[in-house]
Formats: structure tokens, sequence, C-alpha cells
């Protein structure tokens, strides 16, 4: 993995950052009126005649089957299979979102606010299931040189992801804890400028929280820069599994596999002493006595792989030696 290649992965994170702090710094009946808005412009437009109610209606009737155009695109895809009953779910939610957000008034109190996004969430997981599983039966059969290709390009994405959400979610939390600590406080923002004993505490507080915040996003960012140290394996994999250059890679593979077996553990426990060291201090505290699996199973696989790569090389060599 090269240097501008880092560089993306910390530019994704600093972006998942930011947005976390814009966010937390907005009002949050901004989103909701946001995803709200379409639906009580379909609803003004049902009211404003004949005409306007049947042009609503022709408009959620599109948005429903929209899904189904999919079974149609692209031209000449096989027959059906049974992921593609996937749309018709799709197409269900597609119409409840829409009919609902232009009537919130048919539902309990609690959900006309939420119900833009829920329904969405749902609504774009049902469409994102069926692309990954159309992608998956499209693969099968497929040369290596094109899986690896695809592999990269997936490994990429999910390193992107990975760092973009990461800090997103922990910079996010403690934006949260911040704000509320603000809030709770009475001085509110002047907790920082004013000196006194329930301000010292406060801000001594937030400081230690920013530190536990740090100890797992630095482990989570190491997990999206091995998914792209296996990007960078998938590249050269297509010049033969047991070239020189491959081994090379596994070689290097295999070291950041093992530095984020060894950094998870050390960073888990780093986290858990510092709670305990400073357990008296207004802290958030979330003592972990397991490890992040999700990363450890990721770097155990690519680390045996690339350990059954430089096994086969090996192997290959000692063929050609003997024969």
């Amino acid at each position: 993995m090269t240097r501008r290649h880092s560089l993306i992965l910390l530019c994704a994170a600093l972006a998942g950052a930011l947005a976390a702090l814009a966010q937390s710094g907005s009002d949050p009946q901004i989103w909701t009126g946001l995803l709200a808005a379409p639906g009580l412009g379909l609803r003004e437009l049902s009211l404003s005649g004949l005409w306007g109610n049947l042009g609503a209606w022709a408009i959620t009737l599109v948005i429903t089957l929209l899904p189904l155009l999919l079974l149609a695109l692209p031209k000449g895809r096989r027959p059906l299979v049974w992921e593609d009953w996937l749309l018709l779910p799709a197409c269900g939610v597609g119409l409840c979102m829409v009919f609902f957000s232009v009537n919130p008034t048919f539902l309990p109190v609690p959900l006309p606010e939420m119900w833009p996004f829920i329904s969405l969430c749902v609504y774009l997981s049902l469409l994102a299931a069926w692309l990954v599983l159309q992608m998956l039966r499209r693969l099968e059969g497929e040369e290596t040189d094109r899986l690896a290709g695809v592999l990269r390009i997936l490994l990429w994405a999910c390193a992107l992801v990975a760092a973009f959400g990461t800090a997103y979610s922990r910079i996010g939390g403690f934006a949260s804890q911040a704000i509320q600590a603000s809030l709770n406080n009475p001085s509110g923002y002047e907790l920082i400028f004013e000196s006194n004993s329930v301000n010292d505490a406060i801000t001594a507080g937030l400081i230690l929280q920013f530190i536990l915040m740090l100890l797992p996003l630095v482990a989570d960012l190491f997990t999206a820069f091995v998914l792209a140290q296996a990007a960078s394996l998938t590249a050269v994999l297509k010049a033969g599994l047991f070239s020189q250059e491959a081994v090379e890679r596994c070689t290097l593979t295999a070291t950041w596999c093992r530095q984020l077996v060894v950094w998870s553990a050390l960073l888990t426990a780093l986290k858990n002493l510092f709670q305990l060291a400073f357990l008296a201090f207004p802290l958030q505290s979330d003592f972990q006595v397991y490890l992040p699996l999700s990363s450890l199973v990721l770097a155990t696989a690519l680390y045996l792989l690339c350990r059954c790569l430089q096994q086969g090389k090996e192997l290959q060599e000692d063929n050609q030696s003997i024969i």
C-alpha cells in the first residue's frame, strides 16, 4: 500500500469526522424536515385538485414499481432466480413509504417524524441485498483475473466505508457527550473558559473521554488499512498466485494482519486500564472483556491465506529444483 493509498483512507476518516461534527452541531429537525419534504410536497399536489391527485398517485405508482425495472436491466439477463423475490417486498415498502409520508396522520404519534428515515433505510437495504446477491451470482464461474479485479474493488470500498464509518460513529458519539455535558452544566458552553471546580471536573472528564474514544478509533482504522493492504494484494494476483511479487505482498499483508491482532488486543486492554485508573472521574465507562472479533477473524483469514500462498511458492520452488 502506497502513501497515496494511506492518504485516501485518512481523508475518508477525516470526512467521517467532519460529517459527525456537522451533524452534532446542527438542529435534528433540519434532517427530519428534509426527509419529510417530498411527502409534504406530494400531499400538497394531491390536495390541489383532481389532476393533482391523479399526478400524485402516478408518482406513487412509479416509485412503487421502480424496483421491478431491475428485472429488465441489463438486456439479456438470466432467467428469474430466488433473490429476485426481494424486489416484491421492496415494492411494498416503497408504496408504504410514499403513502404514509403523504398521510402521516394514519401513523401512531411517535412514528410520523421517524417514518421517512426508517422506511427509506428498509427500502434501500432490500435493494442492496438484491444487488449483492446478483453480483455474487454473476461472479460464479468467472476467471481468476476478473474475480481478483472485483475483489479489489470490494475491498477498497469496504476500507473506505470502514474508515468513514468508524470516524463518524466515534467522533459523533464523543461530540454528543460533549454537547450533553455543556447543556447540563450551569455555565453552558463557557465551561472551558471559566475556572471552577465543576467546570474543571467536566473538562477533565471530556479530555479523558476523548482519549478513551481515540483508542478504539485507532484499532478500527487499523482494520481499514488492512483491508486496503489486502486490496493491493489482489492487484498482483493476476500475474499468478505464486509470482515473486505476490509472495512479497503476502509477506507484507501477513505482517499487517499480525499487527492488527496485536494492537487490537493491546488497545482494548489499555482502554480498560485507563478507565480503571480514572474511575472517579465523570466518564462514560465501557469495560470490554472481549476483542473485536470481526477484525480478528478478518486478520486471521488473511494471515492464513498469505501463509498458504507463501508455502505454495516454496513447494513450487522445491518441485522445480527436483525436476
